[in-house]
């Protein structure tokens, strides 16, 4: 009998002391547990502040991305991208490169700047009449191709201004009408080019005409006129031999596309391929289609 008791104690010993030991290994189950939450917590922290400085850097390279072009480059090529739904910007770049080799070798650049006529005298404004008479030098010019208010009426003020405004600092040149040159009254016949902020040379009534048609009475032509009015406003299709990354830099600012045709209102441009002078296009009076050749 005592050794009955005996082997139950020690029975009952052991099985505490058991239990005790697996309540020791819970508690320390439970506070690795515990630690192990705590970490994927601070992990989980982490990656969302990873996740928000990938945000902003992505955003800041965008912005980079987007300074490295021209504007209107940048634009052209982010439409291209989202029409090939293409969301990495690299990728779409070479994408876009590979695409460009299939069809050439070589992506050419050409730059097609407004220029003026080659018989032209640089001159220096002196005053500002009215819409459509200034004085440069010692000569009172009447600029051809337009009839401006007269100050008397109600927008002649406005119309001065305009003319002002964009006459005033800069560079000018005069180009005599050589078919007649003074009207009736003695005054100077002519065509006045300035230069533009983006460095092209824009015929003033080609402007006027374009952009401010609402200070004109009427388009004025008086024969003879070398430049009639509509040698300004005709639109001319120019056609590449191959597509080209094309800037346009006339009266109105600069233009970018990616194209094997381009549309130019009449004038005189300089053409510059991959940033060699090429040719004169003097659209003027003749076909409405021309063909460049790109070698």
């Amino acid at each position: 009998m005592k050794k009955t008791i005996t082997l139950l104690m020690v029975i009952l010993i052991a099985e505490t002391s058991i239990l005790a030991l697996l309540w020791l290994r819970t508690s320390e189950l439970e506070t690795t547990v515990a630690e192990l939450e705590n970490e994927k917590t601070r992990l989980n922290a982490e990656l969302a502040d990873l996740k928000t400085q990938t945000s902003e850097l992505t955003e800041k390279l965008r912005e980079a991305e987007s300074k490295a072009l021209p504007p209107e480059a940048y634009q052209l090529l982010v439409g291209w991208c989202e029409e090939k739904g293409i969301n990495d910007f690299y990728a779409c770049v070479s994408e876009l490169v590979n695409a460009a080799s299939e069809k050439s070798s070589k992506v050419h650049r050409v730059e097609i700047l407004e220029w003026y006529d080659s018989d032209i005298e640089p001159v220096s404004l002196k005053k500002v009449i009215d819409g459509d008479t200034v004085v440069v030098d010692s000569k009172i010019v009447r600029i051809v191709g337009y009839d401006a208010y007269e100050l008397s009426e109600e927008k002649g003020g406005e119309a001065k201004q305009v003319l002002k405004s964009i006459l005033y600092n800069s560079y000018l040149r005069l180009d005599v009408d050589d078919l007649e040159p003074r009207d009736k009254y003695g005054r100077t016949l002519g065509v006045i080019w300035f230069k533009t902020r983006e460095s092209a040379w824009c015929p003033l009534p080609k402007l006027i005409l374009l952009r401010y048609n609402d200070l004109v009475k009427k388009p004025l032509h008086i024969p003879p006129d070398e430049h009639p009015y509509w040698v300004w406003t005709d639109r001319y299709t120019i056609l590449l031999s191959t597509p080209c990354l094309v800037v346009v830099r006339n009266c109105t600012g600069t233009y970018t596309s990616y194209t094997d045709k381009i549309l130019l209102t009449g004038g005189v441009y300089k053409v510059y391929v991959d940033g060699v002078f090429a040719r004169r296009l003097i659209l003027m009076n003749g076909s409405l289609t021309v063909r460049l050749n790109i070698p």
